[in-house]
């Protein structure tokens, strides 16, 4: 992706989580803390950037749509970006659509 402003200590990010029409989690995250998860820190400037993370998903989440939308903000409030993705888990492993 390309990031056209840099992201500052109190960036936050707001995640939702959908099973099918279910809303399984609503959640606001310090994006600064969250980072590291990617090797990444604040702040970060603006320019080009390829993230990539595998997760280990466990064998007991059931079959079915999750869809997950994210928002950026920084601390004032400018949205950094908006992403929505789904994934399907099936019997015989998962499909990603992003």
């Amino acid at each position: 992706g390309l990031l056209h402003t840099a992201v500052a200590d109190g960036a936050y990010v707001d995640v939702v989580v959908n099973y099918g029409y279910i809303k399984l989690l609503t959640q606001t995250y310090d994006l600064c803390e969250e980072l590291p998860n990617v090797d990444m820190t604040c702040p970060v400037a603006e320019g080009a950037y390829t993230l990539t993370k595998e997760v280990a998903i466990p064998g007991e989440v059931p079959p079915g749509k999750y869809t997950v939308f994210a928002r950026a903000y920084n601390k004032d409030d400018t949205m950094i970006t908006c992403l929505t993705g789904s994934v399907e888990f099936s019997a015989a492993g998962a499909v990603a659509v992003l």
